[in-house]
């Protein structure tokens, strides 16, 4: 097999010889310019000037004497003139997307040399305009819809009107908008190559002196012709088209593969013999692989490439790895194998899905919100921590980062000033306020490259491939340096949230440059990247027909029938190009790989590509089918059982009374024995702290905590003697439930009370608000139950549980804190405030056995165990003891925060007027619970009760 360059190569020194250098040729890429002079290199005997090279790109701009420019300018420009011609007040950031299909419209336009006069004529005839509607999906129909400005009219009748507004005006947008660019001196592609195009045509003399090779083409657009047929004219040129017999000639030169090469061949004849063209006939190893998922692709890879190791035992130059979709890129990077020695990658990667896309988003974010009062610059929490918890940062700065991120959650910063997270270099830099779009700009730039150089010196091994990574920044740097040239376009102040929305756009289409070594190693190529470029082992990916050839409809002004009456590229001519990469990769190859999924994810179908079926139907190809299974099968939920070792055992000896002071068991750390004993083991006795996470806006502990605050403030000044009056008295004091709010939000945050300001905004307001309400509620609820006194608020009791186990007596601390005991005569009610949501399955029970069944009672379970431990310390009888459970948010008129028993039998409820019917089965059941917790036979298990583990902080760490 001989590449196609290399018989170009040979081909022009045969015609040239050493004279070779004289001739300019053009290739539809570079790339095919470094396996061309390769190829030359390698047939010569001695050194010579290498030939001028270009691409067609670049010989139109230069024939046409414009420059291309940034694409964000382009769409701006285009903005201004759509502005004047519509008399249109919407903003740059609503037009950005339609303006890109205008100009992608304008482009197609002047490539195919099409009168803009008469595409864009004026549309009298409404009946022609409905024939345009009935071409597009519903899909295009709405977007087309918002464009227009018709959000809130679906009528037909008024979207044909308004987009035969647009369509009538888009003639002198276009002259306007061209007209304004050549002025500059530039233009996109398609207005180059119709200024060159023109230029061309009226040429009397060559325009181009010397001989040129037009190298590897296929489907020429009209601006293209328009060049060679200058230069045949002139007989300066010679023509390299690249092609195989097999879907040339006879029955296949229907082939959508040659839709294009036959008038190519006829105007333009071909410079090589046809008898190189029969690459087809020779035989070919062919695998089909169907692999069960899309990323799962990747995992073939190392076998497929140890099926591929030469005769040298390495895969290298002769073998490419094809991707017509960006998105396996990094899952088969990681698949590599590490005995790879070296991987050339020529397909560009999307810079929206790099993390250093995400890190300079977020520091636009930071910046957006940032607060400048006087000499202070506040940042807000969750931008802090955006960039924090960022794997940059981590990398290169974890301890600092770690220490800042502990101190806004002890701390419960919301606005956190620049000088709290200016403790080191790189953060001084990044937490410093830049408002204006220009500076920001500059900013974001100097942060890359700091962070970039912080990489290369880090020694953390957070991020498997800093390679990678630096030239995501890289990228990401040359693009904010091509939007700081552009930014003075753009008049009036240009604040982080426009610039954040540029930015964003600027970004949308930009995609990774690889650097490497180009002629060395596998070549990991994009399916456009094949041109011209031939292999003897080719791998190719996603061989799905939602990829290859993949959904063609683009958005666009210039309806199907409209596209087709003007010779505008449809989606046959799309089909048609990527057939003719297909098989022109394939043709000289001798070992093929066609991998495809075979199941549907997504957007991707499951089925194999066109031209896979076209190989196997027409083709009398050999093609091994593979099916490949990976072993995807469930494991089991792990079932943990923790033994009660020596070491657990000392553990659990903390809560053992002594005569020293030890710690207790609380009736919440019990409840959660109760529900899960595995739960209460990683909590307790292996100290795996539930994380505790920031909140903007207070959690039901933070509520709770600031309402019994606040309760208790508030009624200070009546505890000795609660009364109907009293309480009516305070409710209409309004001043003084708000700062008895302030002060235990205060103490809560520990902030100053005259800085909590700063985050009594949004959700917290409303959660002040209603923590008022709650107090509302509370004191309307108290007047139906005084007189009363308060005969203690938080006070924190402990008792000793004598537990015998295994023959052994002892006694274990339990004990907490009660929210309020109240008296009335001889009587004590034991309060205990629930700020959670009411259900009156949470404060009724059948039997007290019941509390050790079910999570809805671990507040009947607490209430009970705090009036076990209230008759244990004060000696009152249990039938002077009333446990009580009050549900603050319910707002039933007639609630009262009392415990009720059920029954089966009658169905009936009976209020607990005291804790004496309970008092002898509750403490059997306390000893049993506890005497379990520090039985050694018994192991910390799971729960099998599933409901259990909804809101369980440990579940990813048990597999439940």
């Amino acid at each position: 097999m001989e590449p196609f360059l290399s018989l170009v190569a040979k081909d022009l020194y045969r015609v040239f010889g050493d004279d070779i250098a004289e001739v300019n040729l053009v290739f539809p890429n570079r790339r095919a310019s470094l396996f061309f002079t390769k190829y030359l290199a390698t047939g010569l005997s001695k050194p010579i000037w290498q030939p001028k090279v270009t691409t067609i790109n670049d010989l139109m701009f230069a024939i046409a004497e414009l420059k291309p420019t940034d694409p964000l300018l382009l769409n701006h420009q285009l903005y201004k003139q759509y502005q004047i011609a519509t008399g249109s007040q919407e903003s740059f950031d609503d037009f950005f997307f339609w303006g890109n299909v205008m100009i992608s419209d304008f482009d197609q336009v002047d490539k195919y040399l099409v009168d803009s006069s008469k595409i864009f004529a004026n549309v009298k005839d409404l009946k022609e305009i409905d024939k345009k509607f009935d071409e597009f999906d519903e899909e295009h129909l709405k977007a087309l819809q918002d464009f227009l400005n018709l959000l809130n009219d679906t009528a037909d009748s008024h979207i044909r009107s308004r987009y035969s507004d647009i369509w009538e005006k888009l003639g002198g947008i276009y002259n306007q908008f061209t007209s304004a660019l050549i002025t500059k001196g530039i233009a996109y592609e398609g207005l180059a190559y119709r200024v060159a195009a023109e230029k061309l045509k009226s040429a009397k003399q060559p325009m181009l002196t010397g001989k040129y090779a037009l190298v590897g083409f296929n489907a020429l657009n009209s601006c293209e012709r328009v060049l060679f047929h200058h230069l045949k004219r002139f007989e300066n040129a010679l023509f390299y088209w690249d092609y195989d017999k097999y879907y040339m000639q006879g029955d296949n030169s229907r082939n959508e593969a040659a839709m294009f090469m036959a008038d190519n061949l006829k105007e333009f004849p071909n410079s090589l013999s046809h008898e190189h063209f029969s690459n087809f006939s020779t035989s070919k190893n062919i695998k089909l692989v169907a692999s069960p998922s899309n990323v799962a692709q990747a995992k073939l890879i190392p076998d497929i490439l140890s099926n591929l190791k030469t005769s040298t035992d390495k895969v290298d130059i002769n073998t490419a790895l094809v991707l017509p979709e960006e998105q396996l890129l990094l899952p088969v990077l990681s698949a590599l194998p590490d005995e790879l020695d070296e991987v050339n990658i020529t397909m560009g990667y999307p810079i929206r899905d790099t993390a250093a896309y995400s890190l300079t988003d977020n520091l636009i974010g930071l910046q957006a919100n940032a607060r400048q009062s006087g000499n202070d610059s506040k940042f807000y929490y969750r931008d802090v921590q955006n960039i924090l918890t960022h794997p940059y940062i981590k990398q290169i700065a974890s301890d600092d980062s770690t220490k800042l991120l502990n101190i806004i959650v002890e701390r419960k910063l919301i606005n956190i000033e620049s000088a709290t997270l200016s403790i080191n270099h790189i953060f001084t830099k990044i937490f410093t306020i830049e408002k204006s779009g220009i500076n920001l700009n500059s900013y974001l730039a100097a942060l890359v490259k700091d962070i970039s150089n912080g990489l290369k010196q880090s020694s953390n091994e957070l991020i498997g491939n800093i390679r990678l990574e630096l030239e995501f920044l890289f990228t990401v740097f040359k693009a904010l340096n091509r939007l700081g040239d552009v930014l003075p376009e753009f008049e009036g102040d240009i604040n982080p949230k426009i610039y954040r929305a540029l930015f964003r756009k600027a970004m949308a289409e930009q995609r990774v440059s690889f650097s490497g070594e180009p002629l060395a190693g596998v070549q990991l190529m994009g399916f456009l990247e094949t041109r011209t470029l031939d292999f003897e082992n080719v791998v190719i990916l996603s061989m799905n027909d939602s990829a290859l050839p993949g959904v063609t409809h683009k958005p666009s002004f210039i309806t199907p029938s409209l596209r087709f009456a003007y010779g505008l590229p449809d989606y046959r001519h799309q089909n048609a190009i990527y057939a003719y990469y297909f098989y022109r990769l394939i043709q000289r190859a001798n070992n093929i790989y066609l991998v495809y999924t075979d199941k549907a994810e997504g957007t991707r179908s499951g089925e194999m590509s066109r031209y896979i079926l076209q190989l196997i139907m027409e083709s009398g190809l050999n093609i091994d089918r593979i099916r490949v299974k990976f072993d995807l099968g469930l494991t089991p939920e792990p079932t943990i059982a923790v033994k009660k070792t020596d070491k657990i055992l000392s553990i659990l000896g903390k809560y053992v009374a002594t005569e020293k002071e030890g710690k207790y068991l609380s009736p919440t750390a019990l409840s959660s024995y109760k529900n899960c004993s595995l739960r209460f083991f990683f909590s307790k006795i292996a100290n795996i702290e539930e994380p505790e996470e920031m909140e903007e806006a207070m959690d039901e502990r933070g509520v709770g905590t600031i309402l019994h605050r606040a309760v208790e403030l508030i009624y200070k000044d009546i505890a000795s003697s609660v009364t109907k009056e009293k309480l009516e008295e305070l409710s209409s004091n309004i001043d003084l439930i708000n700062n008895a709010v302030r002060i235990a939000f205060a103490e809560n945050y520990k902030l100053d009370i005259n800085k909590i300001d700063d985050i009594l905004i949004g959700r917290n307001a409303l959660i002040l608000e209603r923590i008022k309400w709650m107090i509302f509620q509370m004191l309307a609820v108290d007047t139906n139950r005084v007189p009363y006194s308060i005969f203690s608020t938080e006070q924190e009791v402990i008792i000793d549980v004598p537990i015998t186990v295994q023959g052994k007596d002892t006694k274990v601390r339990i004990g907490g804190r009660i929210d309020r005991i109240e008296q009335v005569d001889s009587q004590f009610r034991i309060v205990d405030f629930k700020t959670g949501k009411y259900d009156i399955k949470k404060d009724r029970f059948k039997s007290i056995a019941d509390l050790l069944q079910s999570k809805e009672l671990d507040g009947v379970f607490q209430i009970f165990t705090y009036a076990e431990i209230f008759g244990k310390i004060s000696k009152f009888r249990p039938s002077q003891i009333t446990p009580n459970l009050w549900f603050v948010r319910n707002s039933s008129r007639d609630y009262t925060p009392v415990l009720y028993q059920t029954s089966d039998k009658r169905g009936t409820k009976e209020e607990v007027q005291s804790y004496e019917n309970f008092a002898q089965p509750f403490k059997e059941l306390l000893n049993s619970l506890v005497s379990e917790i520090f039985n050694p036979e018994v192991d910390f298990t799971q729960t099998d009760k599933t409901e259990n583990c909804k809101v369980c902080p440990y579940s990813q760490i048990c597999g439940k």
